[in-house]
């Protein structure tokens, strides 16, 4: 019974031991923030991490576009990607550029 022991001993720490080097061996990513159009500011700094990392996304800083609002960041410079909104955690899985997402105030 001890010999079962100690080979789920070897073999629980030899398996840490490849996770753990997996992660540190990952190539890093970015999260990168585009200011899509803005009149005046700058996108915050690019975020790197590890795949499977989690990040705090930024509020548009000192980013402004004439005649629009700040609503959060999108997936696509268009605006029809995903929604993501400042304050949130975001798994970073991939490098991505998040695009500043601006909406029109009425006149």
């Amino acid at each position: 019974m001890k010999r079962k022991g100690i080979v789920l001993g070897i073999t629980l720490f030899l398996l840490m031991f490849f996770i753990l080097l997996c992660v540190a061996c990952a190539e890093p990513i970015t999260l990168s923030f585009d200011a899509n159009g803005a009149t005046s500011g700058t996108a915050p700094k690019s975020i790197n991490g590890n795949p499977g990392s989690f990040a705090a996304i930024p509020d548009k800083g000192n980013l402004e576009k004439t005649g629009y609002s700040f609503g959060g960041w999108n997936s696509e410079s268009t605006g029809n990607g995903f929604n993501v909104n400042p304050g949130t955690l975001f798994m970073i899985d991939q490098n991505i550029v998040l695009y500043a997402k601006w909406i029109k105030i009425a006149p």
